[in-house]
């Protein structure tokens, strides 16, 4: 996979050349244009070097190397590497703000953005991927947005040797929460078994598309009922094979463990933290068993399954080098 070596702000101005033209509605943006030419520069109020300015030739539209950092409209790039190892070390908004002397509304916006550039990092090293040629175990743990009657389980495909995490998929669904008299749900959620059934689908469509002609993908599970809903749909039937491992009941506290738990957790051993299982090497992932994922204010967001997946993702953001996503 071609990933940057240097960060763009420190490429020097004689070797950078925009990649491709940053509007959507430019014939550049997705392919070959008549390339670009250099329309002078300009400074930040923030650093005293120079940043080039370049001019398409396709929509006459100008840009700068600025547009294709990770920093590009911050006033305080100097803070992203700190709000990354703040998420990582699973700090608090409010504690990174204050370590930082910033707004917590600063931290959450550069989540959001450390996030969208994890999934963007994720997805070209999906894209680069060889066949898969491994089980996978897939699982998912509970969490809630706010409150707890906007429960949210998020599934994650991790590869039984690899321990690569192939997909991320949320599955929301009602929770047991009680919802305040005086606050109306402007947000329905789906009933908890068709959510999940739908996330289990996803996933699984996702890494068939990964699997080599005529090879069956073995699926490691739980007992959960929702996987084998899932795995009777006609496009999946010939192509997975499930390999499901119960839950066994609950000893008394202080008892040991079975010989059927203990048979699943070393066969679920590289899935997330959850009902189940040592600590695995995902860290980000495995972290977020332990906080809660706080949505926007806003009513209408607070269910927006891409913006909960980004705020998921960030939570193992390190350090991404600049790219910018093409929409």
């Amino acid at each position: 996979m071609h990933w940057p070596r240097l960060p763009i702000d420190s490429v020097r101005p004689s070797r950078f050349s925009p990649p491709f033209c940053p509007r959507t509605v430019c014939l550049a943006h997705r392919q070959r244009g008549k390339g670009f030419k250099r329309n002078g520069w300009y400074r930040k109020p923030s650093s005293i070097r120079k940043i080039p300015r370049f001019l398409c030739r396709e929509c006459g539209k100008s840009c700068s190397r600025s547009t294709f950092s990770t920093t590009y409209y911050l006033k305080r790039p100097a803070l992203l590497p700190a709000v990354a190892r703040g998420l990582t070390a699973c700090s608090a908004h409010r504690q990174i703000a204050r370590s930082n002397h910033c707004a917590k509304t600063t931290v959450t916006r550069m989540a959001e953005r450390l996030g969208r550039h994890a999934i963007l990092f994720h997805a070209r090293c999906r894209a680069n991927l060889p066949h898969i040629q491994e089980s996978v175990v897939h699982d998912h743990f509970e969490t809630f947005i706010e409150r707890q009657d906007r429960a949210l389980g998020i599934g994650t495909a991790v590869g039984s040797r690899s321990w690569f995490v192939y997909d991320v998929d949320p599955a929301p669904h009602k929770g047991s929460g009680r919802q305040p008299d005086r606050k109306t749900q402007a947000t329905k959620l789906s009933a908890s078994g068709v959510s999940y059934v739908k996330s289990i689908k996803r996933t699984i469509g996702g890494l068939l598309t990964h699997l080599s002609e005529g090879n069956r993908l073995t699926l490691i599970v739980d007992g959960r009922h929702d996987y084998r809903v899932a795995a009777k749909a006609s496009n999946l039937q010939t192509r997975l094979a499930l390999r499901v491992y119960p839950n066994p009941k609950r000893g008394p506290k202080g008892s040991p463990r079975s010989p059927e738990a203990k048979e699943r957790d070393a066969a679920m051993f590289p899935a997330p933290e959850g009902d189940h299982g040592p600590r695995t090497s995902h860290r980000g992932v495995e972290e977020l068993h332990q906080i809660k994922i706080r949505a926007p204010p806003r009513q209408d967001d607070a269910c927006d399954e891409s913006r909960i997946v980004r705020l998921a993702m960030a939570m193992g953001a390190a350090a991404i080098p600049p790219v910018v996503r093409r929409t």
